[in-house]
């Protein structure tokens, strides 16, 4: 203990790119630690085994060589960058790059990528508070949690939600770069100018606004679906419990209740048999709207999501409500206590299933079964925790694909194309869907044009390929050409400009920005906002960006990847020199400025004919 107390560590973060550079080739905070006194190899260990104890939920350390973990003070640091990382991502987000270096003896640098640099810097100090408690103690462990917690909140707020990250995860598989659209909010673009594609979950900026308005009206969906002659169970809507006898005179028994304005399964009950259930369903749905509330009719049968891409069925799965099995000795609570026990927040490790809350929803469930939560089950009875199989409150998934009679297959075609959705979930009941809708009486209940993709992915599918297919082969990379000098005045920007319009090419230089021959206003921009607005502007067919050498060692590299990077006079540090010739499919070396010009025009004209 004596030889904790005599080690100092000392925290600074130093540096925040916004593009590769030389420790990370992804916008990165860099930062240094120092340790001044004894700490041994053990006792890092011993940290790490600590933290993986009290976070099991979210923080797992990769396997580390034996050159990272020979060093304790480079060791100490990884693991803080690494922490850092898991936490940015614990509830939501898709940050990849962490990691750290020895400088000198007692001395390391790390970085961390961020999404949001303020988020990100508040990780790291939170991370030396965490390695500075195990050290000394000087933060008890429930503040601790309690600081987690908010910053957690603040990532579930401000980082890309869970259909952003798989979307992320299968662009990064294809090298597909992507940026957020306006900071805070939900819509991130995919690909860069004419070749992009705004997203919104698995919704983007091609589906139409009238197919989306369609859709996200349950009466309207059944109407359209009415009169598209497609099989849909009939329906009542009602505005109060009066109404409730006429709707089970007209519909019949067994009905689902269900608001007309919550997707999720919120408020829905389903299999109601007699008026008194129906109150009950009613009442509860009533707590989720304000608005009419849907009966209708019951079809026997299972759940299934059928998701549609581009006219093409991509995705089946079966969908089962929550329940749990008796053993003559358990509480219903405590089943659903072992029920969650794989299940946590952190959707990505617990492969997108949900934990079931105890809620009036489940109350209501289990009064139907004339059962509540502190009830003790027979053994090997079914309990129903949900009448709906919804995996957003708890349900599980079942890939059913193959099964999937081609009947089936070309009604949720057809129903997807005519509502004109790009990305479609459609719900369809049957008691076999490997027979015809007509043989097992099947029924499509609702059209989503934001279907879940984390569906199929807890059914099985692979989370690159289901995201592939919902990205599809529009979002791309445009060309893009750096031309890197330190003598911004010694550049014919007239020249340069008439260059990039020849080819319907974007020009960034200094703080001019031209685009299809207009000059854009950049006076409130940063350099790299410059080089985000020439990325979501859907004009740029290409992009010319030349960058300061002053702003490579301040932001790092514009973009990920450029094309070409011509180097006018430039005899870079080697640090640099390499980060440049990473960053770049190929590199040129120019003397002469004439030859720079002609240099371009050849470039860029090989680059437009690609």
């Amino acid at each position: 203990m004596n030889d904790v107390l005599k080690t100092k560590l000392t925290f600074k973060i130093q540096h925040r790119f916004t593009g590769p550079n030389p420790y990370c080739k992804k916008a990165a905070l860099i930062s240094t630690l120092s340790v001044d006194g004894q700490l041994s190899i053990e006792k890092v260990e011993a940290i790490k085994q600590s933290l993986k104890h009290q976070y099991s939920d979210w923080f797992e350390l990769p396997t580390l060589s034996e050159q990272q973990t020979q060093d304790s003070t480079t060791y100490l640091a990884m693991l803080l960058a690494v922490w850092a990382k898991e936490l940015l991502n614990s509830v939501r987000g898709f940050i990849q790059a962490a990691g750290a270096v020895s400088e000198n003896e007692g001395s390391a640098t790390l970085w961390l990528e961020y999404h949001d640099p303020i988020l990100a810097e508040q990780a790291l100090r939170l991370a030396y508070s965490v390695i500075q408690t195990e050290l000394i103690g000087s933060i008890s462990t429930k503040e601790l949690k309690q600081r987690v917690h908010r910053l957690q909140l603040l990532c579930r707020r401000q980082h890309p939600d869970y259909q952003a990250r798989i979307l992320m995860e299968a662009a990064s598989a294809k090298a597909i770069p992507f940026l957020q659209i306006a900071p805070g909010s939900r819509f991130w673009q995919f690909g860069w100018g004419k070749r992009s594609q705004v997203f919104f979950e698995s919704s983007s900026n091609y589906d139409g606004t009238v197919a989306g308005m369609m859709s996200n009206s349950k009466a309207v969906t059944k109407q359209i679906l009415n009169e598209m002659a497609m099989p849909t169970p009939a329906h009542v809507l009602v505005s109060q419990a009066a109404e409730l006898a006429d709707a089970a005179k007209n519909i019949g028994w067994p009905c689902v209740v269900k608001p007309l304005d919550r997707g999720g399964g919120k408020g829905v009950t389903a299999e109601i048999y007699n008026m008194s259930a129906l109150q009950i369903a009613f009442r509860h749905a009533r707590q989720y709207t304000k608005g009419k509330i849907m009966v209708e009719a019951f079809v026997e049968g299972n759940d299934y999501r059928l998701m549609v891409v581009n006219g093409q069925l991509i995705s089946a799965v079966q969908r089962v409500p929550p329940t749990v099995i008796g053993d003559g000795e358990k509480r219903v609570r405590d089943l659903v206590d072992e029920l969650n026990n794989d299940r946590t927040n952190n959707l990505v490790k617990s492969n997108y299933k949900r934990p079931v809350t105890l809620d009036s929803t489940v109350e209501t469930q289990l009064a139907l079964q004339k059962l509540t939560l502190d009830s003790i089950p027979e053994d090997r009875q079914q309990v129903f925790l949900r009448s709906n199989a919804n995996l957003s409150t708890g349900g599980s998934a079942i890939d059913v694909f193959d099964s999937v009679h081609p009947e089936v297959k070309v009604f949720a075609e057809m129903i997807s194309d005519s509502f004109g959705l790009g990305v479609s979930g459609i719900d369809y009941l049957t008691s076999d869907i490997q027979q015809s809708v007509k043989d097992s009486n099947g029924a499509f209940i609702e059209v989503n044009n934001m279907p879940g993709m984390e569906v199929a992915i807890a059914a099985g599918s692979n989370a690159i390929d289901i995201g592939m297919k919902v990205l599809g082969n529009k979002p791309a990379r445009i060309p893009v050409v750096m031309l890197l000098t330190s003598d911004l005045d010694g550049i014919a920007s007239e020249q340069i400009v008439e260059i990039a319009n020849e080819f319907g090419w974007a020009t960034l230089f200094g703080n001019q920005l031209n685009i299809k021959g207009l000059t854009l206003a950049t006076n409130h921009l940063t350099a790299p906002e410059k080089v985000s607005s020439v990325l979501k502007n859907k004009a740029s067919e290409g992009a010319l960006i030349v960058w300061a050498e002053n702003e490579l060692y301040k932001f790092g590299m514009p973009v990920d990847n450029v094309d070409v990077a011509i180097l006018v006079n430039e005899s870079l540090p080697e640090m640099w020199s390499k980060v440049v010739k990473e960053s770049a499919s190929s590199h040129v070396q120019c003397i002469d400025l004439n030859n720079t010009m002609q240099q371009c025009r050849s470039i860029i004209s090989d680059l437009s004919k690609v």
